[in-house]
């Protein structure tokens, strides 16, 4: 496609007209007297011209003996456009680097996420958009193991130890304290803290403000009696659309045989119930306590163990699910006892 005209061509472009009348254009009829539209020099001009421009623009060169020259630059473009992208693309799936990318976007500061690092210019994302919560039953939206059974504590002034009445939470545990008086300066009731470590007889346990965080060393020690305890289930901190749970009741103590006179029988106590409770969301209120029962005590020599405790989602005298503790194995120091104890039933439904 180039220039080309039969006869009557002329050495110069003709002038820009001054004005355009639009309009749409028409056969004659010489019969009525009426004249066709007539395209004119700027017409023939401009519709040329558009063409040969294009063609020049995409890299070929006007040949006035060809008639698919826009046809094969525009495809050379495209075809050498995909390939530079994909080769691009291609190097940042290797890399992972965003730097690798050709042509990078100018993205203005409002756009940019909180992944970006502005000073290195090293993303991570870029903008990338806020995902809501998942909503999805077989989603895993949260881990959290409550197990902290109710019990008195002591700290230690200038120590992060703190003693159990009965045996530490499992590290990574969220808990709560209270008090009867006051508690230690570092300790602020009710709020959540963590285990991060236990001591290796679970008699001891210290605490952080993060989970895997430092331990908290306690100003003094308190006044009055400590307790601690699970911090309520929130549906709101995760949003989720079902919610599932393992529940486990405490097992029940072992009895024991006569110490001093070596004679008698005992059994093991029964293990706790064992609940699982899968629910949509909805059906539940936002905040539930979490109260997980303790082991049996261990008894007095020649005598029968007691029942573990209970464990629950929800209050006690109207549970969403719980659990039935185990119950004590038997002891005594002349009779025979059972071989075995039964395991505590379980039940999640209200």
């Amino acid at each position: 496609m180039d220039r080309y005209w039969q006869a009557n061509a002329v050495e110069n472009a003709p002038e820009t007209p001054a004005e355009n009348t639009g309009g749409f254009p028409a056969n004659g009829n010489p019969a009525a007297g009426i004249t066709g539209t007539v395209p004119g020099e700027w017409w023939y001009h401009a519709v040329t011209e558009e063409l040969r421009n294009a063609i020049i623009a995409l890299g070929g060169t006007p040949d006035f003996t060809q008639v698919n020259q826009l046809a094969d630059v525009l495809v050379e473009s495209f075809a050498t456009t995909v390939s530079t992208i994909t080769r691009s693309l291609a190097t940042v799936a290797t890399t992972g680097s965003y730097d690798d990318l050709r042509d990078q976007p100018v993205i203005p500061p409002g756009q940019v996420n909180a992944d970006w690092n502005a000073d290195s210019g090293i993303a991570a994302i870029l903008n990338r958009p806020d995902i809501p919560a998942p909503q999805r039953g077989s989603t895993l939206l949260a881990v959290t193991v409550y197990s902290v059974v109710a019990q008195s504590v002591t700290f230690s002034a200038g120590s992060p130890v703190i003693t159990c009445s009965l045996h530490s939470p499992l590290t990574g545990s969220p808990v709560t304290f209270s008090s009867t008086d006051s508690l230690p300066g570092s300790i602020a009731q009710g709020a959540t803290y963590f285990v991060v470590q236990v001591s290796a007889d679970q008699s001891t346990f210290q605490i952080g403000t993060d989970q895997g965080g430092a331990a908290i060393s306690m100003t003094d020690a308190g006044t009055g009696t400590h307790s601690i305890a699970n911090p309520p289930w929130r549906k709101s901190d995760h949003g989720p659309a079902v919610v599932e749970t393992a529940i486990q009741a405490g097992g029940g103590s072992g009895g024991i045989a006569s110490r001093t006179s070596n004679a008698g029988t005992a059994t093991g106590g029964g293990a706790g119930g064992y609940g699982w409770l899968r629910r949509l969301a909805a059906s539940l209120p936002d905040e539930l306590p979490i109260i997980i029962g303790a082991g049996g005590i261990v008894p007095a020599s020649g005598n029968s163990g007691s029942q573990g405790a209970n464990t629950y989602l929800g209050e006690p005298l109207s549970p969403v699910a719980y659990a039935t503790g185990g119950a004590g194995g038997t002891g005594s120091a002349t009779n025979a006892g059972l071989l075995v104890r039964p395991v505590g039933p379980a039940s999640t439904e209200t």
